[in-house]
């Protein structure tokens, strides 16, 4: 149990970095920029951000559960 909940909190604090990260990534690769030059918020660049980070982060809580049980086992 506690091995879950210390994977859970840090993927939960990667996912929330991770957004961030990747958000600014897709907004340099996709700017949201019209032709007069006016800036708005592209709800795409935000869910693929989220999208992209959740999914890393359930890779990261699977490896610190393994990493994490079998310094245990040691």
């Amino acid at each position: 149990m506690k091995v879950n909940l210390i994977s859970l909190l840090i993927s939960i604090v990667s996912m929330i970095q991770l957004v961030f990260i990747i958000y600014q990534i897709v907004n340099y690769i996709t700017p949201p920029v019209t032709i007069n030059g006016h800036r708005y918020m592209l709800t795409s660049n935000i869910l693929k951000s989220i999208s992209y980070s959740f999914s890393l982060s359930v890779m990261i809580f699977f490896i610190t559960r393994k990493v994490i049980k079998r310094r245990r086992s040691r």
